[in-house]
């Protein structure tokens, strides 16, 4: 008899078989939530999803303030695929609230939070079905939107939610930051959300990249003739962009120690930019990922946003600190295996 395949761990653990099919089960006990109606299947209805009666009411006017319904209280087009995504992020939540401490407030820190729909819709799933302290930290570099988002958490009489003025590179907080996300921050503004991830030394990051251009715009002048037949094409060149971005933030995170998943978090009849990268801390960093990284940016000639960012900051992994670490490069025997 023929072993059982290996598991495909790839993907997040989660309750529901697709993100964008069936649902999250809520214990009986639970108070009427989102968290508990995923409404997919109305969300591709062709002419809107009602929102069901049985969902709160506290939920059903904060979906209202976030401006996400339309005066027949019917899910616009947009707020579809926003709940959608924002819905995706739940069962990545409760693992995280399933592995740390009850005794200590979660703080969570959401970068570029823009109008706030993560944090706030996550928050009034978590008050309704979770009993935790958890703490919602937004930060964006406008003033409007984080002072808007600051006004429906006021009305909502959120007392765990703030919002801040702030560029990401600039925010700091004494507080232990234990989870980070960014959901479409744009192209570099992810990388300012991966390093404050590293700098506040979290153990949960979880981002989903957006508008990729910092590489992609480099390949155009590239003469390397292994890219060639790759960058001719404006499509082709934008995706090897995103690929590479992505490819680079993932070896820089596993350099300083930590394990990382990239996969499609919601489908993409959602959004194009639909691929996370998440990860956590906990593994041997990686001397290995460092000498790749390195490596890539030499041989391509890539000016990158996420390498300054890091020189800024004085920021290296533990090991290129040591006496005769790899400070600057590794030989070529470290890129093997």
């Amino acid at each position: 008899m023929s072993a059982a395949p290996p598991k495909d761990r790839s993907r997040p653990p989660t309750d529901r078989k697709d993100f964008g099919i069936t649902h999250i089960r809520a214990s009986s006990n639970q108070i009427p939530s989102l968290a508990s109606w995923c409404p997919m299947s109305q969300l591709d209805a062709p002419r809107g999803a009602q929102l069901p009666k049985d969902v709160s009411e506290k939920t059903l006017r904060l979906v209202r303030l976030l401006g996400q319904t339309d005066p027949s209280g019917c899910l616009k087009e947009d707020g579809r695929d926003k709940l959608a995504q924002v819905l995706a992020f739940l069962p990545l939540m409760r693992n995280v609230l399933a592995r740390t401490s009850r005794r200590k407030t979660l703080n969570i820190l959401e970068c570029a939070c823009g109008k706030g729909h993560l944090s706030l819709l996550l928050n009034q799933m978590l008050l309704e079905t979770v009993r935790r302290d958890v703490r919602w930290i937004g930060i964006d570099s406008s003033a409007r939107l984080a002072g808007k988002c600051r006004s429906i958490a006021e009305v909502m009489g959120y007392a765990n939610v703030e919002f801040h003025r702030s560029r990401i590179a600039d925010y700091r907080d004494d507080r232990e930051i234990s989870v980070l996300t960014a959901l479409h921050a744009c192209d570099t503004a992810t990388d300012e959300a991966l390093v404050k991830g590293l700098e506040l030394e979290c153990r949960y990051i979880f981002l989903v990249p957006c508008c990729q251009r910092e590489i992609a715009n480099q390949l155009v002048t590239s003469r390397d003739p292994r890219l060639v037949p790759l960058i001719e094409n404006y499509t082709h060149r934008k995706l090897l962009g995103a690929m590479l971005t992505d490819a680079l933030r993932r070896l820089i995170l596993e350099s300083f120690g930590y394990n990382v998943d990239i996969f499609e978090y919601v489908s993409v009849r959602r959004t194009e930019k639909n691929v996370m990268i998440r990860a956590t801390y906990g593994k041997v960093p990686s001397e290995r990922s460092w000498g790749l990284y390195l490596t890539t940016l030499g041989e391509l000639g890539l000016d990158s946003a996420l390498q300054r960012l890091l020189t800024d900051k004085g920021m290296a992994p533990p090991f290129s600190r040591r006496p005769g670490g790899a400070a600057s490069s590794l030989p070529s025997a470290a890129l093997s295996g």
